[in-house]
C-alpha cells in the first residue's frame, strides 16, 4: 500500500464511520415508519456474536412461538470481529434492542460498563428467580458505593450450558460466556415496572431457553 492510499484512508475513516453511524441510525427509523409495527410491538433482540453462523432457524423459531400480543421479534447477528461493530453495538445495541446476549469480551471494559449503566436495566433478582429459577450468576458493576446486578449469565463456557446454549450455538466459541442485558427504555419489561405495557422481554427469554436444535 502506497503513503497516498494510506494517507487517504486515514483522512477517510471517520467519514466511513460516521456514515455506518447515520445508515444504523436511518435503518431503525425506516423499520419504525414501513413497517407498520411499533416498537412497543416488537422486541428486538442484539447478538454479538463471535462467529458468522446462520440464526435463520432461531429466528423463525422465535417468530412461530412469540408472545400473541408482539407483532414481531427481531434478531440481528453482529460479528464481534467487524470494523464496524463499536458503532452497531453502541448505537443498535444499547439504544434500539430489548435485549442484548454478549460475551464478556465485549463488555469487560470502562466504556462498555459507561454503556451498561446508562442504557441497561439494574436487575431485580427476585423477579429473574421467580421466572427462570435461582442458579443464575450475575455481572455486577459498583456504582456510588452500591453494587447492581446488570447482566444475567445464560451461557457458560466451561460448562457448556445455560438457559441459551442451544440458541447461541451457531455464533459462539467455546471460550467465552455470555450476559443477558435488557435496555431500561424498553416497555416490555411489566414485571420490573407494574407501569409498563407488557412482559415481552422475559417473555421472549423464555422462547429463546426453549430452543431446541
Amino acid at each position: 500500500m502506497d503513503k497516498f492510499t494510506k494517507l487517504y484512508l486515514k483522512k477517510s475513516w471517520p467519514l466511513y464511520v460516521l456514515v455506518a453511524l447515520v445508515a444504523t441510525v436511518a435503518s431503525s427509523i425506516l423499520v419504525d415508519t414501513f413497517s407498520g409495527v411499533l416498537k412497543t410491538e416488537r422486541v428486538n433482540v442484539f447478538i454479538a456474536g463471535e462467529k458468522e453462523g446462520s440464526i435463520k432457524d432461531l429466528q423463525d423459531y422465535a417468530t412461530n412461538n412469540r408472545p400473541s400480543y408482539l407483532k414481531e421479534v427481531n434478531i440481528d447477528n453482529y460479528l464481534t470481529t467487524s470494523s464496524y461493530f463499536e458503532i452497531y453495538y453502541s448505537v443498535q445495541g444499547f439504544q434500539n434492542s430489548d435485549i442484548l446476549l454478549l460475551p464478556v469480551s465485549t463488555f469487560n471494559n470502562s466504556q462498555s460498563i459507561s454503556y451498561i449503566t446508562q442504557y441497561c436495566l439494574d436487575l431485580n433478582e427476585e423477579v429473574i428467580n421467580n421466572r427462570f429459577g435461582n442458579n443464575f450468576e450475575y455481572y455486577q458493576i459498583e456504582l456510588n458505593y452500591t453494587i447492581s446486578s446488570y447482566g444475567l449469565k445464560v451461557y457458560d463456557h466451561e460448562t457448556n450450558s445455560g438457559i441459551l446454549k442451544n440458541a447461541l450455538t451457531n455464533i459462539i466459541n467455546s471460550n467465552d460466556d455470555y450476559y443477558a442485558f435488557f435496555n431500561k427504555s424498553s416497555s416490555h419489561l411489566l414485571s420490573f415496572d407494574s407501569s409498563l405495557r407488557d412482559d415481552g422481554i422475559l417473555d421472549v427469554m423464555e422462547v429463546l431457553s426453549n430452543y431446541a436444535l
